[in-house]
């Protein structure tokens, strides 16, 4: 899991799971969920807020340009240029 900061204000933060492609070459994202999770609010059992929520493939990305599945592709790539996460990644999920 990879936990993403937002970049712009008011955004949530993501916690991104990946997994290596059937191919192993690479990884792909299986699942992000969106966590608009606030210390003052959230602390108990609170059902008026729902503090992390499942990021639907379909949803992401899916305003603006370029298209959703370019969004996505490029989001990712992003993702695995940070420092340090792609070799986080090949440590923690090692070829089968």
């Amino acid at each position: 899991m990879v936990q993403v900061k937002p970049g712009a204000v008011n955004d949530p933060e993501l916690f991104v799971y990946l997994a290596r492609t059937e191919s192993e070459e690479g990884f792909e994202i299986i699942k992000m969920i969106s966590s608009d999770a606030d210390l003052e609010i959230d602390w108990y059992d609170n059902s008026m807020h729902q503090a992390y929520a499942v990021v639907p493939e379909e949803l992401f990305g899916d305003r603006g340009w370029p298209e959703p599945t370019v969004q996505r592709k490029q989001f990712l790539q992003n993702l695995l240029s940070h420092e340090g996460i792609a070799a986080k990644l090949e440590e923690q999920l090692p070829r089968a």
